[in-house]
């Protein structure tokens, strides 16, 4: 489990993919802050992978660190996670695959 971005390493990211079912090495990765940080921290990894398969782009969403906005956002996490889990599958439009 990580808590921050800048904890994401080549090690965790493989693991996490491969227990997707993307099989696929990371070399490196780095992130960028993307969003506000209101309810929760977002940021766009930037990965280079040893075997050059995996996703092209990755977003990592993460509860904020700040315990009132993740209090706050608790709720929110759990709504989307269950839609994608439980109903994006059934939509019939393109949505992000979640890892």
């Amino acid at each position: 489990m990580v808590d921050t971005a800048d904890e994401v390493d080549p090690q965790w990211l493989t693991a996490a993919l491969n227990s997707s079912g993307v099989a696929a090495t990371v070399r490196q990765v780095t992130a960028e802050r993307v969003g506000t940080g209101q309810m929760g921290s977002c940021s766009r990894l930037f990965v280079d992978y040893v075997d050059g398969t995996g996703p092209d782009l990755l977003i990592i969403k993460l509860p904020a660190t700040d315990a009132n906005s993740r209090a706050a956002g608790t709720l929110s996490y759990r709504c989307e996670t269950s839609f994608y889990r439980d109903y994006a599958h059934r939509i019939g439009a393109r949505l992000p695959h979640c890892y």
